[in-house]
């Protein structure tokens, strides 16, 4: 999941590192699952989304970012809500009128809450794409701010990141969970100052081996003594701690990505893919967990019964079967595009 890249923009391992955390947000979504998988994977997998974004920051032009992230994560937001408040339409079976039913839903849209907040209570969940939203403010707030600080020097700037996130964990935790989640926004405003600043410096790209296990012990001990960052529930055991462990636990899951690009052409492809598809796999994996019963229209009709990981593996392949179809078909109407551009520049002619 990251803002636009073009092909030649594109590096492998990002994709392959999406692909990978992707999958991981599937399996940490598995009901009954090993606490300790839960814990390992919440424990880094939003705020590496944060990361991923800010990698591909090459600039702090305020409209361009707006543009780009308007397109590729608020476009996709608004068609999944509205899909959904097509959906909500059909199954309402109670006596409140459609028409007041989508209603409900579009104004829930353009709110973004995460969960029912204690302040906005008249207001109802998107679901898993308030992560597209509140995405895009982050990236916002972060390009704007960095317009401003650019030129400070780093540990000042760090200083700024670290007291806004605090400001964001506070309201979120004393105040109330804030439209478009805004205050996970400036929570995660230093995880995005931090690759930023590695990639300035091109210091992700010269991590030797040494770092990547520093990373995983600190990560490992972490999680054992049970810190876990959750975002969307606004928990932040430690504070510094747990963005400590969200970043020790990004940069071991990119070391594995850079590795799996070397050694397995066939695997990274198929991550890569994955990872290049990463919002349409989200929808996809909103829609599945918001309207789909499983139980009722998979697993009660097998005649054996699927522990924690098969369910996992057959949620995931008809997961990745539908975003494959729907990429073959964006995929048709590019090369329709351009075939119309070419008929169209050929009559001219």
């Amino acid at each position: 999941m990251c803002d636009y890249i073009d092909n030649k923009q594109r590096v492998k391992y990002w994709d392959i590192a999406k692909g990978i955390v992707i999958l991981l947000v599937i399996l940490g979504h598995i009901e009954n699952m090993n606490p300790i998988i839960i814990v390992a994977i919440f424990s880094f997998h939003m705020p590496f989304f944060f990361i991923a974004n800010a990698y591909f920051i090459k600039n702090y032009n305020i409209k361009e970012h707006l543009k780009r992230s308007g397109k590729t994560l608020i476009f996709p937001y608004f068609v999944v809500c509205i899909i959904s408040a097509i959906i909500c339409v059909n199954e309402n079976i109670s006596q409140v009128p459609n028409y007041i039913i989508f209603f409900r839903c579009i104004i829930d849209m353009f709110v973004g809450m995460s969960k029912i907040s204690t302040r906005f209570t008249s207001f109802q969940s998107v679901w898993l794409v308030w992560f597209l939203i509140c995405l895009f403010a982050a990236k916002i707030i972060y390009v704007a701010l960095m317009k401003k600080i650019a030129k400070y020097p780093l540990i000042l700037q760090l200083i700024i990141m670290l007291v806004l996130s605090v400001i964001g964990m506070l309201i979120g935790l004393k105040y109330a969970y804030l439209p478009w989640s805004l205050d996970v926004s400036l929570v995660a405003l230093p995880f995005m100052w931090f690759e930023d600043s590695l990639h300035k410096y091109k210091i992700i790209e010269n991590i030797r081996l040494s770092m990547y296990i520093l990373c995983f012990i600190v990560w490992a001990m972490l999680g054992v003594t049970g810190f876990e960052i959750e975002m969307s529930m606004r928990s932040y055991p430690g504070y510094i701690l747990v963005l400590i462990e969200a970043v020790a636990g990004s940069i071991i899951f990119i070391g594995i990505s850079v590795f799996i690009e070397k050694k397995t052409e066939k695997l990274s492809k198929f991550l890569a893919w994955c990872g290049k598809n990463s919002i349409i796999i989200l929808a996809i994996h909103c829609f599945e967990m918001r309207f789909y019963d499983w139980d009722v229209y998979i697993f009660s009709n097998i005649p054996f019964v699927f522990n924690c990981i098969g369910v996992f593996l057959v949620k995931t392949v008809l997961i990745l079967l539908v975003t494959w179809i729907i990429v073959q078909l964006k995929d048709f109407k590019h090369y329709v595009d351009e075939v119309e551009l070419t008929i169209t520049c050929n009559d001219r002619v």
